[in-house]
């Protein structure tokens, strides 16, 4: 049976921060085990598995651009259509 590592073993193992890790498994990149008390908990097989790309990818998410425009007065309508 492989050793289980906390999460600041992993990120070590890795050299990447605890946060990549947990953004990682937001993502579905990687799904690690809890303990009883909820901890996380990698293998380094999940981890070699992880770095040669065999896990599962993560749903692309929807990027929003948002774009601003504004004048200073009612004046420069005219303006404002043209930044749109």
């Amino acid at each position: 049976m492989s050793e289980h590592m906390s999460i600041s073993k992993a990120a070590e193992y890795l050299n990447v921060a605890k946060s990549t890790l947990r953004n990682w498994e937001a993502g579905g990149l990687i799904t690690p085990l809890r303990t009883a008390s909820n901890q996380r908990r990698y293998t380094k097989e999940m981890l070699d598995e992880l770095l040669q790309g065999n896990m599962k990818a993560a749903k692309p998410k929807k990027l929003l651009t948002i774009g601003y425009c504004r004048v200073s007065s009612g004046h420069q309508k005219e303006d404002l259509q043209r930044q749109k």
